[in-house]
Order: C-alpha cells, then structure tokens, then sequence
C-alpha cells in the first residue's frame, strides 16, 4: 500500500496568504496546491493506488504537560477562521483530538515504513522536512526530495527550537550540538549523555526531549497502539482517540525510562 500524507495546515495557510498577495481567491490555490501533491504522488508511486489523508492538527497534548510550549506563537484570527471553514467544509481531512498535524504525519509515514509501504509527506514544517525519508515541499514548482538526515533530530534535541519555545540546554545551537553528539554519539543515549554533562536536572531533559520529539514510533513504549492507531486509519479512515492517548503515554513512558535509567 502506498500513503501520500499532506501536512494540510501548510496548505491551507499557503492558500490564505497567497491569495492575499495574488488578490486570488483562496480556496482556488488550496484545490491546485492539493491536486499539485497528489499529482506529485501519482508520479512518484509510478500510477500504483495510493491512499492519501489530509491531516490537520487539534489541541495539542505536549500543552496539557508543559503550558509553556509555544506560548508566544501568535495566532491569526482570519486564519483561523479560514481554517474552521475550511475543515467544516471539506471531506477527508483528519483532524485528531490531541496531536498536532506534523504528529500524525510522522505517525502514518513510520508505520509506513516500518511494514514495507511506500510514504511520501507534503509539509514546509522543517520539523518533518528532517523526520521522514520522501517529501516535498508545498507549492506548484518544488520537486520531490529524497535526501534525509537523521542527525538533524538529535542535534535538535539539545538545540531546542525557540519558534515552539523549547529551550534545548544553554548555549548549544546547531553547530555545537553537532559537534557534542559527534563525541556522545548520534542516539537517544548521546542526547541525554550531553544533557548530563551539562549538569541539566533529569526532569528539564525529559521536557526537552518531549518537546522536540515528534511522536517517533523509535521513541515509544507502546508501538504497537501506534501501529493501530496508523493501521485503523488507513483501513477504515478513523482516528481512534484512545488509542492516540496510549501512544502519548508510550513516549512519555520511554523518555522517563530511558532518562532514569541513564540519570541513575
């Protein structure tokens, strides 16, 4: 089975602010950056069937946990709007309870990839940009790529992001990150290594690494409820929302394991 999974909060956004500068009308680009995506999968899937799921994000959990994550994101109300009318409007878009789109995205491209199936993302998220194998970005001219660097998670990791207000350690970028996971080592144990060396107490690395992971099938306790949440999705086209909450539990779960474990 293949999967093409669209990040559709980028589209719709694209669609709002382009039609603003183009004096366009909005729901115009977003139906031609769509069937631009699907045409670009079509090529890539070389004609084979693909499934493909419009995902949106819903309330987003790390919030519940950590109130501080992307507390100076501003949000604007005619996006907003445009937003709700959109996914009131339109069949087929997924919008989950407590995940936020690039979330389920890397939900449904993992469980892809782990049973065989063939993914390509959609998204101007660097965050996905940098966690999944195939994607391409949204617009009617970009290519599809396939070059990936699995470092740029781990370095991530100590880094922080401060668009979403996650602070990383102290004085580490990328650059220095990079250097640091060099000598720790490029995997969840050099990330929180690093952390130790940097005297950072154990519950601030595990609201860190929380943060910035974005719901990794590699960093969960309960893969197999992120297996069912993918596999129900793509079978029968429903979110099933208890299951998404045990595989919220599962990377809480992993994270506290493992940084306990190392910690001591």
């Amino acid at each position: 089975m293949n999967f093409a999974v669209l990040d559709y909060d980028g589209f719709i956004c694209k669609s709002f602010f382009a039609a603003q500068r183009d004096e366009a009308h909005a729901e115009i680009i977003l139906a031609d950056l769509t069937d631009y995506a699907l045409d670009k999968a079509r090529d890539y899937f070389d004609g084979e069937e693909f499934k493909a799921f419009m995902i949106v994000s819903g309330h987003s959990w790390k919030k519940d946990l950590y109130p501080d994550y992307k507390k100076s994101r501003e949000k604007d109300p005619y996006v907003g709007a445009y937003r709700d009318y959109i996914i009131d409007t339109t069949m087929n878009i997924y919008k989950p309870a407590s995940l936020e789109a690039d979330e389920l995205c890397i939900m449904v491209h993992d469980y892809a990839i782990e049973y065989g199936h063939r993914c390509i993302v959609f998204s101007d998220d660097k965050d996905l940009r940098y966690s999944s194998l195939v994607n391409c970005k949204v617009n009617l001219v970009e290519q599809t790529d396939i070059t990936y660097d699995e470092r740029y998670l781990y370095q991530q990791m100590l880094a922080g992001d401060k668009e979403d207000d996650i602070q990383g350690i102290k004085n580490i970028g990328m650059k220095k990150a990079e250097k640091l996971l060099e000598e720790n080592g490029y995997n969840i144990e050099g990330v929180i290594k690093t952390y130790i060396d940097k005297e950072v107490p154990k519950e601030e690395c595990l609201k860190q690494l929380n943060l910035i992971i974005p719901m990794k099938r590699e960093f969960n306790s309960k893969p197999h409820c992120y297996d069912e949440v993918c596999r129900r999705l793509a079978k029968s086209g429903e979110l099933d929302e208890y299951m998404i909450k045990q595989v919220q539990v599962g990377q809480v779960e992993f994270l506290k394991n493992i940084t306990e474990a190392m910690y001591g």
